[in-house]
């Protein structure tokens, strides 16, 4: 008997180092765009031709979908049993392409790139949620549109004519670069901090969010409100329109001109510039003064 029990031991633990471990596919697909959903840690390597590789449990493997529609990737798990929704642990995935103009990631998901993707004329779209992160996305192109949502995380480093970020849902965007016209909206709890030349800036900052601008510009028009504060004196403009309210805070700096419409308990302060013309609106409990 003892014996019997000592050989059944021994073939289930060899059952289940049969079934543990990864396993590892590789797909020929054509592509310009990802879509991922789920766990996966994502390395995005800039190559000459398009491949994919998929590391995962033995015991998801037979759920994976690695497909396209429409030139984009999409990597996800199909019918997942219950039990196995929630992923202790992240699965790997290797993107290889020369062209990358759109990426769409939840569920956790977590993108890293080094190399720096020049599109010409082709436009950038991405949409990160579900707590996911990309660090660092170097993009080149001329029109560029990102929405961050779900506590996400976003590095973004390139040059833009044009510059178009939604932060919400206690996300944070960083922004390190160039742009002709650079437009955000950060709201619900979220954070912006972008860093270079910004031509034109238009921002909208509500809802106890924080926005920082350093480098350089030359427009800055921003609202900002309910409880939210924008620095930016460490962002000389040409010219400046902030518009204050419920209980927000802005520090600006203008060289040539100033107009603020300050409201309620918030404050507008502005670096103090020869010869600069100032145009303030005060009302309520608002506050407008030098830095």
């Amino acid at each position: 008997m003892r014996t019997k029990l000592t050989i059944l031991a021994i073939l289930m633990g060899f059952c289940l180092t049969a079934n543990a471990g990864n396993v590892t596919k590789t797909y020929d697909l054509t592509f310009n765009g990802i879509e991922v959903s789920n766990k996966f840690d994502i390395q995005l390597i800039k190559a000459d031709s398009h491949s994919v590789t998929v590391e995962v449990d033995s015991e998801y493997a037979p759920y994976l979908s690695v497909t396209t529609e429409a030139g984009i990737l999409k990597v996800s798990f199909k019918k997942l049993p219950v039990k196995m929704r929630i992923m202790k642990d992240s699965f790997k995935l290797t993107v290889r392409t020369p062209l990358i103009n759109f990426i769409d990631l939840s569920g956790a998901c977590k993108l890293t790139c080094t190399d720096e993707f020049e599109l010409g004329m082709n436009n950038f779209r991405a949409t990160i949620s579900g707590a996911s992160t990309v660090n660092t996305l170097k993009i080149k192109t001329i029109d560029a549109s990102v929405k961050l949502s779900g506590n996400s995380r976003v590095f973004i480093d390139g040059e833009f004519a044009d510059f178009e970020a939604k932060v919400e849902g206690a996300s944070k965007l960083t922004f390190n670069g160039r742009a002709s016209d650079f437009d955000a909206e950060v709201i619900a709890s979220s954070e912006l901090t972008a860093t270079g030349t910004l031509d034109d800036v238009s921002i909208d900052v509500k809802g106890a969010s924080k926005a920082e601008l350093v480098g350089q510009g030359i427009e800055l028009d921003a609202e900002v409100g309910g409880a939210s504060r924008l620095t930016a004196e460490e962002f000389p403009v040409t010219n400046a329109k902030v518009e204050a309210k419920g209980a927000s805070s802005v520090t600006v700096d203008a060289s040539a001109s100033l107009k603020a419409d300050v409201s309620g308990a918030s404050s507008c302060k502005y670096r103090d510039r020869a010869g600069i013309r100032l145009n303030p609106a005060v009302s309520g409990g608002g506050t407008f003064k030098t830095l």
